[in-house]
């Protein structure tokens, strides 16, 4: 007992021994965590039982932890902060350090989702008040990073569609072949898992009655027919209960984690495999991750949005739809060619912004070999009046039908304008107007995806667009690259996505926050010293 009230004390005194440089990092997260709503800092607060730990106090060693690349697991950050004054200094000198349990819960509590975005709003007025940032343009890339470390196993959607539909067809086979049992089962074609089940249970109450059976009965020649029965029974029902059962239900899990994805990690089914630019042993190789997009200004981070999909082109609609008011008043929205699509092109047009995202074929298309290849569609002469192109061999393609092409993912739809060949009167038009398959040759034409282009090519061509579209990489990427090498976080500490996108806000609040010290250090080396 002396010993714990001598190493409380003993802390207490270092507690006010210590003091904060102003403009420091840990200054900074204290004065902004401490001019938050007092409201939002009590969400998870009851009025009885034991009193709980500073909420404040727990969001500033939280930050401060991240923005120093200091160790955050529960463990370790709690023998970090009895040991380190800073971490000290942010609890009150009447509270002990907090457990490791205390720490890990904090950042996985829900009421952490209103919290951190409330504090990222309230960084993004406060550097709108001091006109750090003038939301001009907002810049978003997203990043691969890698999940919770743990066993490498992995489970593909190919892969148990094709192990699922063999075992179907071998359950309904089994359920079929136990009516020669006299045990009525469903067949299975519905719900093959509750087919099974209902089966087990017939199974179950026919090998009850055999006991009762045959513990009245006489051993006769030859052995008894329920012995025999019942050791059938029990077989199937082992069969079912170890095998189809299990896997069924198995599979079931797995196809309710899938969702739109084609793969998912075993140990936290909310990850996706994904090629990350991290690869140690330079071979390829698939890792459990999650993809996190985000939006800056100046370099500040404004908005995050952590997903499951590998690819960046379906998760802009989703980033600015969660962010809508951060996206109210910004006049150009750029990106890199990973988003150029025809329904981000025409979400962000409804939306009164210009984009600045060169798609796909952007810079071949400007390229002087392609302009004059005779053999692309884009080059060929078009006859407005007549309604109709001839390619480079005279070929005349006349208008043939319209048609649609619908992504069953997002469930956008395009319009294409399909045109195809009439066969010459020479042989040689002839063979230049079919395929070698000996089909006549056609093309589509999507109208509003070449408006969109044009559209496109002019914005990033000419000023202020090709200006403002040039500090992408400077925006984004430097922000990425202070993320993973300054702050070392290149892997996830929590698992399943709720509790993956509170670290991620926590994660990037910290980021803002030092590069905003930084701002504020420099500022005050410049001012003239008073006398």
């Amino acid at each position: 007992m002396p010993l714990k009230c001598t190493r409380k004390l003993s802390r207490v005194s270092l507690i006010f021994k210590f003091t904060v440089a102003p403009y420091s990092l840990a200054d900074v997260i204290d004065q902004f965590v401490e001019a938050m709503p007092h409201v939002l800092l009590t969400l998870n607060e009851h009025k009885y039982g034991r009193p709980r730990f500073a909420t404040a106090a727990l969001l500033k060693i939280y930050l401060y932890a991240y923005a120093k690349h200091l160790p955050v697991t529960g463990r370790q950050l709690h023998q970090l902060i009895a040991e380190t004054p800073c971490l000290l200094w942010f609890l009150s000198p009447d509270q002990r350090v907090p457990s490791y349990r205390v720490l890990d819960r904090f950042r996985v509590d829900p009421a952490m989702d209103q919290l951190i975005a409330d504090a990222l709003d309230k960084f993004h007025q406060l550097l709108l008040d001091q006109h750090i940032i003038d939301r001009q343009a907002v810049f978003i890339d997203g990043t691969k990073i890698e999940a919770v470390p743990q066993k490498y196993s992995f489970v593909w959607r190919k892969t148990v569609t094709k192990s699922n539909q063999r075992l179907v067809a071998n359950g309904q086979a089994f359920l079929k072949s136990l009516h020669l049992v006299q045990i009525n089962a469903p067949a299975g074609k519905e719900n093959l898992a509750k087919a099974l089940a209902i089966a087990a249970k017939q199974l179950h109450h026919a090998i009850c009655h055999l006991n009762r059976v045959i513990a009245h009965e006489k051993t006769g020649r030859g052995g008894s027919p329920n012995k025999r029965r019942r050791r059938a029974l029990k077989h199937d029902l082992h069969v079912i209960e170890t095998n189809y059962l299990p896997r069924k239900r198995q599979y079931d899990k797995y196809f309710g984690g899938f969702e739109q994805r084609n793969s998912l990690a075993k140990f936290d089914c909310d990850a996706t495999f994904m090629r990350l630019k991290e690869d140690p042993m330079k071979n390829g190789q698939l890792k459990p991750a999650y993809n996190v997009q985000i939006a800056t200004d100046k370099q500040y981070i404004l908005a995050d949005y952590v997903c499951q999909r590998p690819t960046d082109q379906k998760t802009l609609i989703p980033f600015l739809k969660q962010s809508r008011w951060i996206f109210a008043h910004v006049h150009y929205i750029a990106a890199d060619a990973g988003y150029g699509s025809e329904q981000n092109y025409g979400y962000i047009a409804a939306q009164k912004h210009v984009p600045l995202i060169p798609y796909t074929m952007y810079e071949k298309e400007k390229t002087r070999k392609y302009r004059r290849d005779p053999s692309k569609c884009m080059n060929w002469h078009y006859n407005a009046q007549g309604n109709y192109y001839v390619d480079n061999h005279d070929v005349q393609f006349c208008f043939w039908r319209l048609g649609t092409r619908t992504d069953h993912q997002t469930g956008y739809t395009r319009h294409f304008a399909y045109y195809r060949a009439l066969p010459g009167e020479t042989p040689e038009a002839y063979y230049y107007a079919h395929t070698q398959t000996g089909r006549l040759r056609q093309i589509g034409v999507n109208a509003t995806w070449e408006k969109q282009k044009a559209a496109e090519q002019l914005a990033l061509g000419i000023e202020p667009g090709r200006g403002v579209y040039a500090q992408r990489k400077d925006e984004v990427e430097s922000a990425f690259g202070v993320i993973k090498r300054e702050l070392g976080f290149r892997r996830f500490h929590v698992r399943w996505l709720p509790h993956v996108r509170r670290e991620t806000g926590l994660v990037l609040l910290a980021y803002d926050l030092r590069k905003y010290t930084k701002y504020l250090q420099k500022r005050y080396e410049n001012q003239p010293a008073t006398a």
